[in-house]
């Protein structure tokens, strides 16, 4: 099955690829395609510059087809179970598990130092240590990003599973300054207990959450890199890892894929933005990337904390009515709302009561719930 109908059995098998003109399906299959982002200007993180991405307020895609089977009164049939009308996945990027670590400000430094001139490594020197001393005070009392556990307990209050995507470190990594500075052998504490990153992996996995993958800058474009990464963090949990998304949404359109097939991955998570919510292919459909090695499941990330609450600096108020708007796209195209919160910003008030609302309301309008793997699972099925 080719990408076309992949995304086409999304709809139900009524929709198939005779419903459109030569010209529909080469547009479909245009705007699925991340190819076209090589012609954009690159943003800071070296991103296709989603400002010039269009309609990416609307899943229009999604619109266009269903509206081409309504025309044609042919039913529409959406990929998840029993009676769910659209789907929600939960993801977590960890980028931060400590604010006030000497270790990890030291780390930070020294990333900070590859990439400034001497003055600045200067003022860089005197900050380490003014900041190391406040540092070890702090870290003997309570951290201001501590109490991870809060997204567990609430996750478990809705009876909701989430993807944890997991920056790693190992000695082959090549830092780049926007790569994340914790290891995984760091410790901070959770419960009032102290334990190691490695430890808070475990315990997600056992409680049934996803473990993922958060590529460095660097994996984004290097096979062996991605490879040395996710060996790591498999070893670590004793499992096999199938699903990913690369820090900062880095994503090339011409090399990042072929890094995660090779890798062989089931699911990627990157295509987002990351100063609003949309639809950057246009749809809500989870849909197939392929190249010369093999093919792998892109969910199209849809909702994250930073862009709302961070860049556009929305109230919480605000923040739901924005919410509630995109979960209307996606429960009327029968799509999946994946979203993305950032554990690290747990203590922040407007941070965690968005996520609660997104829960109470997804409860309320019976979602179906899913990791990334197990969204990736549904829709699979869907497509033989």
């Amino acid at each position: 099955m080719n990408v076309i109908d992949r995304y086409l059995a999304s709809f139900g098998s009524s929709c198939t690829s005779d419903l459109f003109a030569q010209h529909e399906l080469e547009w479909i299959e245009a705007t699925l395609n991340p190819m076209r982002e090589l012609a954009y200007p690159k943003d800071e993180w070296g991103n296709a510059d989603e400002n010039l991405f269009e309609n990416v307020d609307r899943p229009f895609l999604d619109e266009f087809v269903i509206s081409r089977m309504q025309e044609l009164n042919l039913p529409i049939q959406n990929s998840w179970p029993g009676d769910h009308s659209f789907a929600i996945c939960l993801t977590h990027d960890v980028d931060r598990v400590e604010a006030y670590s000497p270790k990890v400000f030291k780390r930070n430094i020294a990333k900070q130092f590859q990439h400034v001139g001497r003055m600045k490594q200067v003022k860089l020197a005197i900050n380490y240590l003014k900041t190391s001393v406040k540092q070890l005070l702090t870290r003997k009392k309570e951290d201001p990003i501590w109490n991870f556990e809060k997204w567990k307990q609430i996750e478990a209050q809705f009876g909701v599973f989430s993807t944890y995507f997991f920056f790693v470190r190992t000695k082959k990594t090549p830092i780049h300054l926007y790569d994340c500075d914790f290891e995984l052998d760091d410790t901070f504490k959770m419960d009032g207990q102290w334990l190691s990153v490695k430890d808070y992996i475990v315990d997600l996995y056992k409680n049934g959450h996803e473990i993922g993958l958060h590529g460095s800058f660097a994996a984004a474009k290097d096979a062996t890199v991605f490879s040395d990464q996710k060996r790591y963090l498999e070893q670590v949990l004793g499992q096999k890892i199938e699903s990913t998304r690369q820090h900062y949404l880095h994503f090339q359109s011409d090399i990042t894929p072929k890094v995660h097939i090779q890798n062989a991955l089931k699911v990627d998570s990157t295509l987002g933005l990351n100063r609003s919510a949309g639809y950057r292919n246009g749809t809500a459909m989870p849909f197939v990337i392929k190249s010369n090695e093999g093919y792998i499941w892109e969910l199209p990330l849809i909702f994250m904390d930073s862009a709302i609450l961070g860049f556009q600096n929305m109230d919480l108020e605000a923040a739901k009515i924005k919410l509630i708007q995109v979960m209307d796209q996606v429960q009327a195209v029968g799509g999946c709302l994946t979203v993305n919160f950032h554990p690290d910003y747990v203590n922040e008030i407007k941070y965690f009561e968005l996520y609660r609302f997104l829960l109470q309301v997804g409860k309320e309008r019976n979602a179906y719930f899913g990791t990334c793997k197990e969204i990736i699972n549904v829709v699979d099925v869907c497509a033989e």
